[in-house]
């Protein structure tokens, strides 16, 4: 069944880099990971970066609506593990056609091979 899920993924992620090329995009992402108290250094901040391709500016269904608190401008994107150098937490910031975004809401796939992101203009 391994084999089968990594030939899937491998599949999906040439199909990004081909026939879905025209609405896959690359990204860059940055997470602020917060360190333990530092009286010194209290602000204690590390930023990580990430990057890949994902398809983005997609729309939300009414099954969306139910899942995710939307707003008018929320956009919805998809990200396949093999394609991100780094895993989507709430609060990233994502950076795509030279706009940004922060991250409000992750969802894991069902084959546990990638993400479904609520992007909120920032």
């Amino acid at each position: 069944i391994m084999g089968d899920l990594n030939n899937i993924q491998y599949e999906i992620s040439e199909a990004m880099l081909e026939d879905l090329a025209d609405v896959t995009y690359p990204f860059t992402a940055t997470k602020a990971i917060v360190g333990s108290y530092d009286p010194e250094n209290p602000t204690n901040v590390t930023v990580q970066a990430y990057s890949g391709t994902g398809i983005f500016g997609l729309n939300f269904n009414k099954q969306d609506s139910e899942i995710f608190q939307i707003e008018q401008n929320d956009q919805k994107a998809i990200i396949v593990k093999a394609n991100s150098s780094g895993v989507p937490e709430n609060n990233d910031d994502i950076v795509y056609g030279g706009t940004s975004f922060r991250v409000i809401h992750v969802l894991v796939l069902p084959a546990d091979n990638g993400w479904v992101l609520q992007l909120r203009r920032v």
